[in-house]
């Protein structure tokens, strides 16, 4: 999967970053396992690749699989 990701967040994953921070709050960079019902919402293949622990994830269309 880390292959998908764009450059920025490959570069971080291979420099071992595990956090950063938004506006307000800290992201933990973790590739993971799509969640189903974010699929289902989002209407399209996703790759999730941060959650802030509280159950929200940032995640990019996943184009290969459209």
């Amino acid at each position: 999967m880390n292959n998908l990701l764009p450059e920025t967040l490959r570069n971080a994953q291979e420099r071992g970053i595990e956090f950063f921070m938004a506006e307000d709050c800290e992201w933990k960079l973790e590739i993971q396992k799509t969640p189903q019902f974010i699929e289902q919402i989002a209407k399209c293949p996703i790759c999730v690749f941060a959650n802030n622990g509280y159950g929200d994830y940032l995640f990019l269309k996943d184009m290969l699989r459209l």
